[in-house]
């Protein structure tokens, strides 16, 4: 599947509209048609427009795949209320902060985004988050 054919694939899941699409990235109807009836491909500078506005990693545009773990963790976060996103939110907020610090702090350490300290932590500690 080519990465035109995925993101018509994402719009149609998503019940979005071509116009819809163009309006939230800027992106030209015709160039975006295009895409479906030439069978092209986005420019590369649109890809991280377009993950942005799908809410995707550049990963998943390019793959269609998402990783198994990071998919199962969407996935609870779908059921949580409002309140319960907000502390998750603000929780991932705090573990990027020390990760920067973390990266300051040791040159030689590669930065790692928040997902990565959170995986880091769950595989020795069970984390309790008060949900």
């Amino acid at each position: 599947m080519t990465i035109s054919e995925r993101i018509f694939e994402i719009l149609s899941e998503r019940k979005m509209t071509l116009t819809e699409l163009s309006d939230r990235t800027g992106i030209a109807q015709i160039t975006i048609s295009d895409w479906k009836t030439k069978k092209t491909n986005p420019a590369v500078y649109n890809n991280m427009t377009l993950c942005e506005i799908f809410e995707i990693t550049p990963y998943e545009l390019l793959t269609g795949k998402m990783d198994k773990e990071e998919a199962r963790f969407l996935a609870d976060c779908r059921d949580f209320s409002p309140e319960q996103r907000r502390r998750l939110i603000k929780y991932m907020k705090t573990l990027q902060s020390e990760t920067e610090r973390e990266y300051k702090n040791d040159g030689s350490r590669e930065k790692r985004g928040c997902m990565d300290v959170l995986h880091s932590m769950t595989q020795d500690y069970t984390i309790q988050l008060e949900v």
